[in-house]
């Protein structure tokens, strides 16, 4: 079996592009430090959340949902100040049932598929239940807006604003 011949661009043909696309001005871009460093562990009744990259334009985090327990039904609305979360969920392992729709009394459950995408606009109304410990990424835009909850097993409260998210527990007091 022969291996591949690469094509790899020399740095000179890199350039010519660049200078085609009027690109010049962009470089030399800023170096970004990388790895962004630890994630940021967030506690939940249901598991945990690990945030790693929260920008003004994106967060991306791993949900750990403990077998058994579901997070809140719940929807992203706009308020005066901020657009409403965005998000798309992606299941790396485990077992989780997602439910979704437009009426509480009316959502259809999916069972996740493992790498796939699952697009929650605002304000199509959401819960993810874990069948077994599982683990979700979450990719969105910034957790602005409100999050109203319509169900939740913690009793945790119905509307999560900026000021509860200030909060390391966002609200939730362990018992």
């Amino acid at each position: 079996m022969t291996s591949p011949v690469r094509t790899d661009p020399t740095a000179a043909e890199m350039w010519q592009v660049i200078d085609e696309n009027g690109d010049r001005s962009l470089f030399p871009a800023q170096p970004i430090p990388f790895p962004f460093g630890w994630a940021k562990i967030v506690p939940k009744p249901w598991g945990h959340e690990e945030i790693v990259a929260e920008t003004p334009d994106y967060t991306g985090k791993l949900e750990h949902i403990n077998a058994g327990c579901r997070i809140s039904m719940q929807y992203h609305a706009a308020d005066d100040e901020s657009p409403a979360k965005d998000e798309t969920m992606c299941l790396i392992s485990g077992q989780v049932i997602l439910w979704v729709g437009r009426d509480p009394s009316n959502l259809v459950a999916y069972q996740m598929e493992l790498y796939k995408g699952y697009r929650i606009q605002p304000p199509l109304i959401h819960r993810m239940e874990a069948v077994e410990d599982s683990i979700v990424v979450e990719f969105s835009t910034p957790e602005t807006g409100r999050t109203a909850r319509l169900h939740d097993d913690y009793r945790r409260q119905s509307i999560e604003t900026e000021e509860m998210r200030i909060d390391p527990n966002r609200g939730w007091i362990r018992s």
